[in-house]
């Protein structure tokens, strides 16, 4: 993984990574992370704000290949985007680390919502999903309880 930006977020950025089994590592390796900048003014993306109203300039999110129309098809890479230090949070990497694995893996079955967050839409089901099986507390449920197909796809991918 390549641009962490500084200490402020490597740090975090690799402690998020060393609780990522290594079969889950394996599938998110490939991504950058692009860190202490303005994604748009950089022309990372085009995108200004996201379904909620917040923007992308402040908000770390997750910019697959085909959100990069801007670039040349050989430097489009999946990429983190942590723009401040307030967003480089354990929760927030490994939230956006789902959507990597989303990427990775083009899981397509349907995910049970959660967190309220996950309501949002399928992409966002699966980044909680993910963060919840692997940090319990992140979603104060249980997802085995909640979706055990997803838990179990979770369980799978990790130990391959």
């Amino acid at each position: 993984m390549y641009r962490y930006g500084g200490a402020l977020y490597h740090n975090e950025i690799e402690r998020t990574l060393s609780t990522l089994p290594e079969g889950i590592r394996a599938r998110v390796d490939h991504a950058d992370f692009f860190c202490g900048a303005n994604p748009i003014a950089a022309g990372l993306h085009g995108y200004r704000a996201t379904g909620d109203g917040r923007g992308y300039e402040a908000t770390g999110h997750c910019v697959w290949l085909q959100h990069q129309l801007a670039l040349p098809a050989d430097r489009r890479r999946t990429t983190i985007v942590l723009p401040t230090p307030a967003v480089a949070t354990y929760r927030i990497i490994l939230h956006e680390l789902g959507h990597v694995l989303h990427e990775h893996t083009a899981y397509h079955d349907e995910v049970v919502p959660i967190t309220t967050y996950a309501q949002t839409n399928h992409f966002e089901a699966f980044a909680e999903a993910f963060s919840a099986w692997l940090w319990p507390a992140y979603a104060a449920k249980d997802l085995r309880s909640i979706d055990p197909r997803v838990d179990a796809f979770f369980d799978l991918i990790a130990s391959l």
